[in-house]
């Protein structure tokens, strides 16, 4: 894959990761790690890692991964300032200060390594799919505020996964201004395959913002069996970069000049 040059000041060059889950915390750092250098090296200068990206398993070790947080985000804010990046740590399992429940958080990270921004998962994952039972609630305290955060001249609205089926967060988030927003996710591979793409370029169309959707695939230790689709969807709803399978990296210019183009030939009333 070529370099990608920017063709405006008015642009920047993203990145959204797939990655292959896997139950070993350090392979899974350096993968990433890997990744995002790869990204760099592409020229992108906002780069954005999956859901659960340092470790997805089984509910009765969460806890126990969560004590793992300071690290994974130590080594994700190391390899921003390697590369000088804008990174967002897709999301982790951290204390939630509420004994026996932990919380879902992306973290946004600045090109000198320093915390931009953190959002906590608000939608919580319960449902029964695929013959397997998921209750994000057992183990997880949502969260309840809408975030955004500036990347450069851009403004970043924050979501993770399940967020994608409420539309009023996404609503919430053009209200504040945002003209960029990521959604980091696990989907599972029966959600993913009805559902997935359908879902982010709703989001993006509606918004009229770009959507990056870095995800999670492969098959997890408990054999759930993850969809990815990582994408990068502009603000029309076009699919401009995807990674089909596997592992990979969607890597796309995007352009704040294009969002007023379609903002201004459809207007949808936001303030």
């Amino acid at each position: 894959m070529a370099t990608i040059t920017k063709n405006s000041d008015r642009a920047m060059i993203t990145a959204a990761i797939q990655i292959e889950t896997s139950d070993n915390l350090e392979k899974n750092l350096t993968r990433a790690c890997d990744l995002v250098a790869e990204a760099a090296g592409l020229g992108a200068t906002f780069v954005t890692l999956p859901e659960y990206f340092a470790w997805y398993g089984a509910e009765d070790r969460w806890e126990e991964m969560s004590s793992w947080s300071a690290h994974i985000l130590q080594s994700m804010s190391d390899t921003a300032k390697t590369h000088k990046i804008y990174l967002l740590a897709g999301s982790i399992l951290v204390p939630s200060g509420v004994k026996k429940k932990q919380a879902n958080e992306s973290f946004l990270l600045s090109p000198d390594g320093s915390e931009v921004a953190r959002y906590r998962k608000i939608h919580l994952f319960d449902v029964d799919v695929g013959g397997h039972q998921y209750r994000e609630s057992n183990q997880l305290l949502p969260g309840a505020l809408a975030e955004t955060a500036k990347v450069d001249e851009w403004t970043v609205g924050l979501s993770i996964c399940f967020d994608l089926r409420f539309p009023a967060h996404f609503q919430r988030l053009r209200s504040m201004g945002v003209d960029l927003i990521v959604t980091p996710s696990a989907f599972t591979y029966e959600t993913g395959k009805a559902h997935w793409l359908t879902l982010i370029k709703c989001r993006a169309i509606e918004t009229q913002c770009y959507l990056l959707a870095p995800a999670l695939s492969g098959e997890t230790v408990d054999e759930k069996r993850l969809f990815g689709g990582a994408s990068i969807i502009d603000p029309w709803g076009e699919v401009i970069a995807e990674v089909k399978e596997s592992e990979g990296i969607a890597v796309a210019e995007i352009d704040s000049d294009y969002i007023s183009e379609v903002r201004t030939k459809m207007p949808l009333g936001f303030s």
